[in-house]
C-alpha cells in the first residue's frame, strides 16, 4: 500500500500542530495524489502493450490499443507536470 510510504501528519498531539504541519499534511496529500495518477498511467501503458501484442495485426484492435498507450502517456505528462507546477507555487508560497 502507498499510504505507509507517505505519512500524512507527524505523530504527536493533534492540537498541537502549527502551520507548518497544516503545509506539511496538503503536500503530502499532493504527493499521494500525483503518485497514485502515475500509477494509473503506467498500468494503462502496461494494458495498452498487452491489447497491441495480442492484437495479431489486426488493424482495429492495434488501434485501440496505440490510443490507450498514447492517452495513458498524454495522462502521465500532465500528471507529472502538475506535480512540478504545484511544486513550484508551493516553494514560492512556503519559501521552502
Amino acid at each position: 500500500m502507498i499510504l505507509p510510504m507517505f505519512p500524512l501528519l507527524p505523530p504527536g498531539d493533534p492540537t498541537e500542530h502549527s502551520l507548518e504541519t497544516v503545509l506539511q499534511l496538503i503536500s503530502n496529500i499532493i504527493a499521494v495524489i500525483t503518485t497514485l495518477a502515475s500509477v494509473v498511467a503506467i498500468i494503462y501503458i502496461l494494458i495498452g502493450a498487452i491489447k497491441y501484442a495480442t492484437a495479431f495485426g489486426n488493424p482495429d484492435e492495434t488501434t485501440a490499443a496505440k490510443k490507450t498507450i498514447l492517452w495513458a502517456i498524454i495522462g502521465l505528462i500532465i500528471s507529472v507536470s502538475c506535480y512540478l507546477i504545484i511544486r513550484f507555487i508551493w516553494s514560492r508560497l512556503t519559501g521552502s
